[in-house]
């Protein structure tokens, strides 16, 4: 409703492609969207996944860029949590593991282990 922050330390230009649209119609609905990630230096493919990024940040997706992260989480409006092994933006071919909280001291624990 208020604010998502997803935070996935891999990013792929096929799931970036893949979920844009929907951060970007989540920003048009005044939704705050936050996604933290490895550089677009972190990459092989930097040059393409940095053009990528661009265009997430001018539609209104708050990027954040961090080398050494591995956390795997989604945060909705601070209470449900989506966490597990799944590289949200990422590579999603192998079998992952996904769990689904309502906890917002869990969510305020994720995002202080951020900083």
């Amino acid at each position: 409703k208020q604010e998502i922050v997803i935070v996935s330390p891999f990013a792929t230009k096929r799931r970036l492609q893949q979920a844009m649209p929907l951060l970007i119609s989540f920003t048009q609905k005044q939704i705050t969207v936050t996604v933290l990630t490895r550089p677009a230096s972190d990459y092989k493919d930097g040059a393409a996944l940095q053009t990528l990024f661009t265009q997430m940040q001018a539609g209104g997706i708050s990027t954040v860029f961090k080398s050494n992260i591995h956390q795997k989480f989604a945060l909705l409006d601070r209470s449900i949590v989506w966490y597990g092994s799944v590289n949200l933006l990422g590579y999603g071919r192998s079998e992952e593991t996904l769990m689904r909280l309502e906890s917002a001291s869990i969510a305020c624990e994720l995002l202080k282990s951020l900083q």
